[in-house]
């Protein structure tokens, strides 16, 4: 074979090995698209943002207990329902609730007539103090006047961080400063600080709308609605 044969075999095989990269490539991701699962696959739990998400998993909404569910049959998840306490409107315990089956199912927790036909409702006691309350950007927080809670969120590196509330009377006014701890297993390896502020809700309905951190890169806001 003489000189120039071996150029052409020498290019024609370089050429052969350029179009085979692609494949290869096209093999990685492919392998790579079989790895990758998604969260939930993983055992991380789900954050409904809104009642229609939930019900869609849990068609009769989430109780904290089964005494509070009754006879209602609801999912009874006491971490469920902590992380979606902002959409118990009621406050009953139960939420995302069928509110006509949850009456028909549990008759002593409707409204009830006195023989005076003055109504009165079944008062639901204030839950123990503190709560934990994970800080959720955008969400709502349903908070009780007289209860202590324990709002927390993750942070990277350790800033001088504050919560905030929108007061109708005084504005934004600074009603904590955070403390911060290691808890890899409440925020994971990226943001391994569990960042704390502890709240004493003094406030009554209407008087707070919302709630913010002040001292990350980036904060956050929660709108509060306050009952009794």
């Amino acid at each position: 074979m003489n000189n120039a044969s071996c150029g052409i075999s020498a290019r024609i095989l370089d050429v052969r090995k350029q179009r085979a990269i692609p494949k290869s490539i096209v093999v990685f991701w492919m392998f790579l698209s079989l790895l990758v699962q998604p969260a939930s696959a993983v055992g991380y739990s789900i954050n409904y943002k809104n009642c229609a998400q939930l019900k869609a998993k849990y068609r009769f909404g989430v109780a904290l207990s089964l005494k509070i569910a009754g006879d209602y049959p609801a999912k009874v998840s006491k971490s469920i329902y902590m992380s979606h306490i902002f959409l118990d409107f009621d406050l009953d315990g139960i939420v995302c609730e069928i509110e006509l089956l949850q009456k028909n199912l549990n008759p002593n927790t409707q409204t009830t007539m006195t023989t005076a036909t003055t109504p009165t409702t079944t008062s639901i006691p204030l839950p123990q103090s503190p709560q934990n309350l994970n800080f959720r950007n955008g969400a709502t927080a349903s908070l009780r006047t007289g209860v202590t809670y324990i709002i927390n969120v993750c942070g990277k590196i350790q800033y001088p961080t504050y919560l905030e509330v929108l007061s109708i009377s005084t504005g934004w006014t600074t009603k904590a400063v955070a403390t911060w701890q290691i808890d890899a297993i409440f925020c994971g390896t990226e943001y391994p600080y569990r960042v704390s502020f502890g709240w004493v809700v003094t406030e009554k309905p209407g008087e707070v709308s919302n709630m913010r951190t002040r001292g990350f890169s980036v904060n956050w806001n929660m709108t509060v609605v306050i009952t009794n």
